[in-house]
């Protein structure tokens, strides 16, 4: 009887313990070229792309984002200066937009670079520029032109905002 008990226990244990590296490996982890990292670019759910400061003082910001019925929409906010009148827009646009952004970002392995160092070369009262996403279960990775990007980030602010701009 003892036997069948300690068999049972350490059947048991072991099918717990494989059930929870799978579930770990593939909740968390993906085999990637680069390392064990998952690629969680695929569920991006929002990508916006901000620009503020300067002399001027004018902001604009495009977002393109899903919502809870799983529409994609994209906003539009522009205050070309201090004092100007603002500009919203706001419209449903096709499931490959917020599907452009996810392949850029995947590409680019873009949440993946983590905290980057501020810029050497830092201009005083030059406009920033911010692009932020939101992925996964409630998380938020922002990247500013203040920073110093890796090597695959060279462009990426471009071909965001390109991406953006052609839904306005």
């Amino acid at each position: 009887m003892k036997t069948v008990i300690i068999v049972i226990l350490i059947g048991a244990i072991l099918i717990v313990g494989i059930m929870g590296v799978w579930y770990f490996k593939t909740k968390f982890y993906v085999p990637d070229k680069d390392g064990m990292v998952r690629d969680m670019s695929d569920t991006i759910t929002s990508c916006s792309y901000s620009t503020g400061g300067g002399m001027e003082g004018g902001s604009e910001r495009l977002t393109i984002s899903v919502n809870e019925k799983g529409e994609v929409w994209f906003t539009y906010y522009n205050l070309p200066y201090n004092g100007a009148e603002e500009e919203n827009i706001s419209h449903q646009v096709p499931q490959e937009a917020i599907e452009e952004i996810r392949k850029v970002c995947s590409e680019r392995k873009v949440l993946t670079w983590g905290e980057l160092p501020y810029s050497d070369l830092q201009l005083l009262d030059a406009p920033v520029t911010t692009i932020s996403f939101a992925y996964g279960d409630n998380e938020y990775y922002s990247v500013s032109s203040d920073r110093d990007l890796p090597k695959k980030g060279q462009g990426f602010f471009s071909e965001i905002y390109t991406i953006l701009e052609k839904y306005k």
